[in-house]
């Protein structure tokens, strides 16, 4: 069994708390405002405190609203939406509530995130049953599929011309206008890996166990963090410096684990 007694490289993670809530919020620290989706589907900014609201897209019980994302620099917002005929649109436009555009979907999103030079956004999400799609749309309003299969999970390379995708038990990097891929020899039953450092943060099966470690873009271990019984799920932060570690059926084995030691 894990634990994290004994082991000085290894930080208890404080108890949790569920705090029960109507919204879904997501916090653009650089601006120091919250971006809510409220329980009437209505999309606002506001301060921390409350104050300070801006309507982005007023209540609506005929419209469904999923993933409300600020870009990179704050300056925009994102989300898709299914009206009452059932089309979907990804929206984008200014924070303020100034400019919007509305772009047709192919898909209603689970998670949007934008490329790091906010030129891009990927969306993974479907339109009923069925596999889930992997899609990228550019500053023109074009929205591409770029893949499709299930569980889908993915991140952004560092230079925004691709993402690191886990479709179906393939573990690739995709370009983003659907022209290329290039397989990354990995094994192990994690969600995803993570660019950190220059490297990739990956699961990777053991003996005994699975492993989380850091890669080169070949998916060759370059070195190994933590060693797990059971399959985990693993988050980076977003200096890059730090892991969330989670083992399955081991509660007590979440960690924190330095990655620049």
């Amino acid at each position: 069994a894990c634990t994290t007694a004994g082991d000085p490289d290894r930080d208890t993670l404080p108890d949790a708390r569920t705090i029960a809530t109507d919204v879904s919020v997501a916090e653009d620290e650089s601006r120091g405002r919250l971006l809510v989706l409220g329980i009437e589907h209505e999309i606002i900014t506001m301060r921390p405190d409350g104050s300070d609201p801006v309507t982005l897209a007023g209540p609506d019980p005929d419209v469904e609203r999923t993933q409300p994302t600020w870009s990179p620099d704050g300056s925009k917002v994102a989300w898709t939406e299914r009206r009452a005929d059932q089309q979907t649109y990804l929206m984008v436009g200014d924070s303020d509530g100034g400019d919007m555009s509305e772009w047709p979907s192919p898909l209603l999103a689970v998670y949007i995130a934008w490329s790091p030079d906010g030129e891009h956004l990927a969306l993974t999400g479907s339109q009923g049953e069925g596999d889930l799609l992997l899609a990228i749309a550019g500053s023109d309003g074009d929205i591409q599929v770029i893949d499709r299969g299930a569980p889908v999970y993915f991140d952004w390379a560092p230079d925004g011309t691709e993402v690191l995708a886990r479709i179906s038990g393939r573990f690739e990097y995709l370009a983003i206008d659907g022209s290329a891929r290039e397989k990354v020899p990995v094994t192990g039953e994690f969600r995803l890996g993570a660019h950190v450092a220059g490297s990739l943060l990956v699961g990777t099966e053991r003996d005994v166990g699975e492993a989380l470690a850091l890669a080169n873009r070949r998916g060759e271990i370059e070195r190994e963090l933590l060693r797990y019984a059971t399959p985990m799920a693993f988050v980076a932060d977003e200096t890059g410096s730090r892991v969330a570690v989670m083992s399955r059926g081991s509660p007590e084995s979440q960690a924190l684990s330095l990655l620049d030691e």
